[in-house]
This record gives structure tokens, sequence and C-alpha cells, in this order.
């Protein structure tokens, strides 16, 4: 179970070498190795997977073999730590109570959906995109780290969000030409999203909840830099808040807002509410201006090649605070009627009343499975191919109905009964926080989806588990 920054740093190299030779051979000696060393170095692959999950979108464009890496180091590692605590699995048992009920809404839904006669492919698709990262509470629930393991973790996800960020600005100021896959480049964008950043993850929104769960880690590690290091550190938040503030995405900001808020008033730390608006005028004066500007003056060079450019009704030259408003103008609230957020809810209720108790069953309804598999109820509802839910309160309320709805509820609130009777008070603000950022999301996002979040949630809460616990694992 050693960690090994020799082993990590190999691997990066290897996977950078299956970016660029995208070969089924060498793509699966990689993952051959990667698994083999899951048995000595099962630490150094968990944090692997830090480096990994951020990146796949972009991985698995440019090499699909490599689609499957991350599912199988999990799996791998969760059957090592069952063997290795076999002895006490009842007692870890015990502490995952909690998630027995989480769990309980995934089975219903999978029940529920083989009846309704849902495709068994994609009932496991889709329980595989909700419930794989719960391993990860498993996985930090019985991993002992150390103190300088905790630092490297946290180093190599800093890292993680500074390569995503200055990605991302790089696709922000040469207008997704470089460093973007050939595919990606041609996305047919509306014009509202044409000005947003995309990162390695593909996804504004996405790349907003990974980026700023990253710039709130760096003041955990804070407790880990020396000062030379936390120069570098407080570069590296301005960048990473700066990057955010380019993918435009309201829903991850208002999360994180009142995640923030929620925190400051139950820690009543007010000068970590000062430090963080300190950095935000930093990353907006510094960051964000700065590439808009570049952005905006690489386009009037060549629009000038082409056409006239007019800058008044170029898309590059909206603010953040003008998408903002523009959520709440006619416009925007009359497409998402017919096609967007609002459609899905009123499709959702329509659905929901005709299954209250059950609902329909999972990959039935906007998420990932229905993605790549037709859903046997689109037809009756009228509800068109490839649309996503957007909305995770929706979609457990179609999948599930009232019963998921009780036993995630449930799940809730043991979880947080838990940890407040056992947790200093520190962590519980922590976790609290956390969970209004999960929550506030969730009516934006299906964020139980988003793996780059996820697998640091679930990563959370089995470290504050383990915590919290009596016994020495």
């Amino acid at each position: 179970m050693r960690f090994s920054v020799v082993i990590l740093s190999i691997y990066t190299l290897l996977l950078i070498i299956n970016f660029f030779y995208s070969d089924p051979l060498i793509s699966f000696l990689f993952i051959l190795f990667v698994t083999t060393m899951n048995f000595y170095f099962l630490k150094t692959n968990i944090v692997f997977l830090f480096l990994y999950f951020p990146m796949r979108p972009l991985i698995v464009e440019l090499n699909p073999t490599l689609l499957w890496l991350g599912d199988l180091i999990i799996i791998l590692s969760s059957l090592i730590m069952i063997w290795k605590n076999k002895s006490r699995f009842t007692k870890i048992l015990l502490e995952l109570k909690p998630f027995f009920y989480f769990g309980g809404v995934f089975l219903l839904g999978a029940i529920i959906a083989l009846i309704n006669e849902v495709r068994p492919v994609a009932v496991v698709t889709q329980l595989r995109s909700l419930g794989l990262l719960l391993l990860m509470v498993f996985l930090f629930l019985t991993i002992k780290w150390e103190r300088i393991e905790q630092m490297y973790l946290l180093v190599t996800s800093i890292i993680v969000g500074m390569i995503l960020s200055l990605h991302g600005i790089i696709e922000k100021t040469f207008h997704r030409t470089m460093l973007v896959p050939n595919a990606w480049t041609n996305w047919k964008l509306s014009d509202v999203n044409t000005d947003r950043v995309y990162g390695m993850v593909g996804n504004p929104n996405v790349l907003a909840m990974y980026l700023l769960f990253i710039f709130f880690l760096t003041f955990a590690f804070e407790h880990y830099a020396t000062k030379p290091n936390k120069v570098l550190l407080y570069i590296s938040r301005t960048v990473i808040l700066g990057t955010a503030l380019l993918t435009y995405s309201r829903g991850a900001f208002l999360a994180y807002l009142l995640g923030l808020i929620v925190y400051i008033i139950v820690s009543k730390n007010w000068k970590f509410l000062v430090r963080v608006l300190l950095v935000g005028v930093i990353s907006i004066v510094m960051i964000y201006y700065p590439t808009n500007m570049i952005a905006d003056q690489s386009a009037s060079t060549d629009s000038k090649e082409e056409v006239s450019y007019e800058p008044e009704h170029s898309p590059n030259n909206k603010s953040f605070l003008e998408r903002i408003r523009s959520a709440i103008d006619e416009e925007t609230i009359s497409d998402s009627t017919e096609w967007g957020r609002i459609y899905i809810i009123l499709k959702g209720i329509e659905i929901f009343k005709d299954h209250p108790l059950t609902g329909v069953g999972l990959a039935t309804f906007g998420d990932a499975a229905t993605l790549k598999y037709s859903s046997p109820i689109y037809e009756k509802y009228g509800i068109p191919e490839k649309v996503y839910a957007d909305n995770q309160y929706i979609y457990l309320l179609v999948s599930t109905g009232v019963i998921g709805y009780f036993l995630l509820i449930w799940f809730i609130v043991s979880l947080t009964k838990k940890l407040i009777l056992t947790l200093p008070r520190l962590y519980v603000n922590v976790f609290i926080s956390s969970t209004i950022v999960l929550l506030i999301s969730s009516l934006f996002y299906n964020t139980l989806e988003d793996k780059t979040f996820m697998i640091f949630y679930y990563s959370l809460l089995g470290f504050l588990i383990q915590l919290g616990a009596d016994h020495d694992w």
C-alpha cells in the first residue's frame, strides 16, 4: 500500500506517451503495468486517479483504450482493501451504515428500470456512472494516509488544477484552435457557449465545479507549504480562480458562493471571506480581463481578414455579470421552457405524476445511459433523444419516485448526524459547506455523474468518517 513519487511520475510519463501514440498494444501494456502496481503501490494508484479523472474526457478522446483505466484501479483497489480488512469488515460496514440508504436509491432505480424493460446494459451503465466513485468512500475510510502522503495528494490535485487552468486560458486565447482535439474544435456551439472555456473535461460547468474545489483546496494546503511554496500557491490560486471565471458557469459559482457563506456563518471565520474576496479581485484583474482582451483582439484581427468586425455584436464582449443577468431575460426563459431546463422539469413532473411511488427507473430520463441507449419512455412522452436532465432532483424524482426521495433524505440526515457527533467542529464545517455545494449544484446539473467533483466529495466523506471513527484503521 506504499506511495511512491517515482511510480507516480512514471505513470504520468507513460500517460503522456499514450496521448501521442494511440496504439492499443501500448495502451494495454500501460493498463497492465498500472493494475499490476496496484498490489504494491495502491496509494500511488489512488493518487493517480486525481490526475486521471479531471483529464479523462481528453484522454479518452485521444486514446479510447484508456476509458476503463480509472474503473479498474478503483475496483481492484477496493477488492484489495476488502481482503486486507476481512477480519474487521463488519465494523467497516457499521461505519458505512448511512450509505446503505444511498445505495438503496440506486438499487430501487435499477429494479424498477428492469421491470419497465430497460435494457440491462443501460442499467449497468447508469449504475456505474452513479455508483462507481462511491467506492472512494470505502477506500479513504480504510486506508491510513500519513501526513506526507496527504501533502502529495494535495500537491498532485493543485498541479493538475493548474494544468487544466493554463490549458483553459490557451483554449480561450486561441479560440479553441490550439491544444484542443479536432473533434472538439468542430463542435457546433450556440452563441452563448462559444465564449466559454470547456477545458480538458470538455464541459464548462464541470470544469468550473472542479476548479473551484481545487481553489478552496489550496487553502487546506497552506498547512503543509513552506514560505517559498506559498508564493507558488498564491499564484496557482489566482490562475485557477481566474480560469473558473472564464467558464461563465452561473450554477457552479452560485453553489460555491452559498457553500462559502454557510462556512463563514458556522465557522465565524470572517478573515477567510476577506482572503477569498481579495483573491477574486486579483483573479479578475490579472487573469479574467487580460485573457478576454487578448481573445477579443485575436478575434478582431482574424475577422478583419475576412469581414468587417463589429465589437458590439461579438459574444466575446459578454461579461460574466451580463451572463448572470441573461439568465432571467425573456428570451432565455422562453428557450428554456421550449427545450431547456424548464422543459426538463415540466416533462419530469409529467412523468412523475404517472409513476409517483417508485418512478420509472434508472436509464430512462436524461442521464448518462440515455445518451447511449434509447429510453423506452421517450416515445410515449414525446421526449427527443440525447436529452440530458441537468437537474439531479428532477432526475431522481422521475427515476425513483417518492420512495427514492425518502431514502435519499434518510441518508443525508443519518450521515450528517453521524459526522456532527464524531468530528471536531472544523471538519463538521467543511462537511456542511461542501455538502451545500453538492445540494445547490444539483439544482442545475446531474452532479452525481460529475466524476471530477464527486471523486473529491466521496474521498472527503471517507476521510471524515475515518477521522471520527473509534477504530484504528
